[in-house]
């Protein structure tokens, strides 16, 4: 299971929590990375508080946790793209990552090769926690928020009737997810309230919608986009172009309903490296035999 959260779930505890999960096994093996050492520290700090309570002791030589059974947690930081190869060939059986947008994807797929295992009774798996933003947020989003599942078991390959399960898993959460720091520090809420708005929008909701530069500002994923449904055949049709050609073309269909009234964009393509003509064809293609276009308004670069 991976999870996304915003700021002040705990998800940096959750994340060591979970890590302690094999801590009774001698052979197990756990590592927990941040993008920076600097920011290794707070993860550092929050174990020094829970592990020696179960036993762990510390040795700064090796950067790891080693408890009673045999059982060892590595804290290591992949700073620069090629430090991921100074853990080829090794393997984890717990793999964490606290903020991913941080890191590149190359570094996390590389990194996710060292998961496995070589002991029969351990299965490996990986938790990540991560905020909108950073360097990571158009891969972390595509492979996560978007074709993550909250359906599935970490534990098992199939459901009860065979039916195989899902591996990558996405859950959200968010500040008034955690009661405890709410009482303790209340002012923390209004801290993430005075933030500016595409800020607040991402660490405090959570928003993965928002970006640097966004023309936009407004848009909702929960207000602009809905669920698949039948349109009215009445409702006029209409066809509008962006023009492109090192950057993508973009053409969407529209529908008009002008009863509420509102406009629903219910097709697009979106592809670099066409010519006008190229473009045009494209277009026709995807205009179905029935559908009648009322018009179509086109970018005035296409015409030159």
């Amino acid at each position: 299971i991976r999870r996304h959260l915003t700021k002040g779930p705990g998800k940096t505890l959750s994340m060591l929590m979970e890590a302690t999960r094999g801590i009774h096994h001698p052979r197990y093996r756990g590592i927990i990375f941040r993008r920076t050492y600097p920011r290794l520290q707070e993860v550092m700090d929050r174990a020094w508080e829970w592990f020696p309570l179960l036993g762990g002791k510390w040795n700064g030589d090796a950067h790891r946790w080693a408890f009673p059974s045999g059982a060892l947690i590595s804290m290591r930081h992949c700073q620069n793209e090629e430090d991921k190869r100074n853990y080829h060939g090794h393997e984890y059986h717990f793999m964490g990552f606290d903020q991913l947008e941080e890191f590149s994807l190359s570094q996390y797929l590389f990194l996710l090769a060292q998961c496995r295992s070589s002991v029969s009774d351990i299965k490996p798996y990986v938790r990540v926690n991560f905020n909108p933003g950073g360097i990571g947020h158009a891969w972390v989003r595509e492979r996560f928020v978007e074709r993550g599942t909250r359906n599935c078991a970490p534990w098992v390959p199939t459901n009860d009737v065979g039916e195989l399960l899902p591996t990558r898993c996405f859950h959200y959460s968010n500040i008034f997810d955690n009661q405890i720091l709410l009482d303790s520090d209340p002012q923390y809420l209004q801290v993430l309230n005075s933030l500016p708005d595409q800020d607040r929008r991402a660490l405090r909701d959570g928003d993965w919608d928002v970006f640097a530069g966004q023309v936009f500002a407004e848009w909702r994923r929960e207000k602009h986009v809905i669920e698949p449904r039948t349109l009215d055949d009445s409702w006029q049709r209409i066809r509008c172009t962006d023009y492109g050609s090192a950057r993508p073309f973009v053409t969407y269909w529209l529908a008009i309903d002008k009863s509420v009234p509102r406009v629903y964009a219910y097709r697009e393509i979106s592809q670099p490296g066409l010519l006008a003509s190229e473009q045009a064809d494209k277009i026709v293609e995807l205009t179905l035999p029935d559908e009648k276009i009322r018009f179509h308004v086109a970018d005035p670069a296409m015409w030159t």
